[in-house]
């Protein structure tokens, strides 16, 4: 086979050169990264000799180093994943790390250097998934057809999200699909170039300019994506537990729980629990924690976004949306695009059919608004299947 460049593909030949794109925030974790590239790391982990080079996993060195290669690298993303502490048997975050004013999955680099003397089962060298260049350009038709035109950048940007995406589910093969949280969402959906052209049929269609329409756009993301934070997670889930287990005794359907970790495997889930209390979603939250399921996109009114319940809420899963949108196209664009993101990379759903809260405990008539974005994504063959979980 012949690449787009015009040089031969030596795949069956395996990989004349690897490049190593190293995810590292600070000296200490670029050192031991060196080390461990020297010491053989990347020949254990890929099977292959070949020489390496190291480059940071930044758009900006990708596009001047890796883009416009002729050969046909082996491209492996490498991180240093920092662990906390074994508490009964279970590595996770308590408010003794806040105490001490650190995060043990983020130490800074004075903590590093000593958790690399006296802990050194506290850091994992990882790998993500590797891919050839080649691949990433087969993975990536226009953004490569761009690159071939002369614009790098959003290659660059793909091949950087690849990266992360890969880390991300090497992480979860150590520390669990609870910990499953999303990246560069933003990023990735005003890369899309089918986003980008429906903006620009918006655009014209009110008579705007298409810059406006696009900041507007970019805007309205920012106010929809939920910010993940492994660490709010641990904490907000450690400090609300007291609350609902001393009140209620919790029964969980274990075997169902285990069908739905299985459907959950090839389709995204949609959790649709009635709504009597606030708890509500801290109860279901710690059940699904505690059996190792992704934390679930919990979809709010916006206006709960006061702080600082709001800041707290975005970082634990949260997203704010808007009561009523109306006639607003742009965010109605960009509500239905980020619908269709979550489902697609099967993040799960969760959200108050009723519309609100029960006093009485009866069911309250459903509203439907929010399914019409899960119809549309299957009716345009965004995915496959979504199942719908009554709670």
């Amino acid at each position: 086979m012949i690449d787009h460049a015009g040089v031969p593909d030596t795949t069956d030949a395996g990989p004349r050169s690897v490049v190593a794109l190293v995810d590292a925030s600070s000296g200490v974790e670029r050192e031991l990264i060196g080390t461990w590239v020297a010491e053989g790391g990347v020949a254990r982990e890929c099977g292959t000799g070949a020489p390496v080079t190291q480059l940071d996993l930044d758009a900006q060195a990708v596009a001047a180093r890796l883009v416009g290669r002729r050969d046909d690298p082996l491209v492996v993303p490498v991180r240093v994943l920092w662990l906390p502490p074994e508490r009964d048997g279970v590595r996770r975050m308590s408010f003794a790390d806040l105490a001490l004013l650190t995060n043990p999955r983020k130490p800074n680099r004075l903590v590093q250097r000593r958790l690399v003397r006296k802990a050194p089962d506290r850091h994992v060298i990882l790998t993500g998934q590797p891919a050839r260049l080649s691949e990433l350009r087969a993975n990536n038709p226009e953004a490569a057809a761009l690159h071939a035109a002369g614009t790098s950048e959003p290659f660059a940007r793909a091949i950087v999200r690849a990266a992360v995406v890969a880390l991300e589910r090497a992480e979860r093969s150590i520390i669990g699909n609870r910990y499953k949280v999303p990246r560069l969402v933003a990023e990735e959906i005003l890369d899309s170039p089918d986003f980008l052209r429906r903006l620009e049929l918006i655009a014209d269609r009110i008579g705007a300019d298409p810059q406006e329409v696009y900041r507007r756009a970019e805007k309205a993301l920012h106010e929809l994506v939920a910010a993940q934070s492994r660490f709010v997670s641990d904490l907000f889930t450690q400090a609300m537990r007291p609350v609902h287990a001393s009140t209620w005794k919790v029964d969980t359907d274990s075997s169902g729980l285990a069908q739905l970790r299985a459907l959950n495997r090839r389709y995204p889930l949609v959790f649709l629990p009635s709504h009597r209390s606030y708890v509500d979603a801290f109860v279901l939250g710690d059940v699904l924690a505690r059996n190792d399921f992704p934390p679930n996109h919990v979809i709010g009114g916006a206006n709960l976004r006061f702080w600082p319940i709001g800041p707290i809420a975005r970082r634990t899963g949260t997203v704010f949306i808007r009561r009523s949108f109306g006639d607003d196209e742009v965010y109605k664009a960009v509500v239905e695009e980020y619908f269709a993101y979550l489902l697609t990379k099967r993040f799960n759903m969760e959200w108050y059919f009723e519309g609100g809260r029960t006093r009485t405990g009866k069911l309250r008539p459903p509203r439907y608004g929010l399914l019409n974005y899960l119809a549309s994504a299957v009716r345009t063959d965004r995915i496959e299947d979504v199942m719908l979980v009554p709670v």
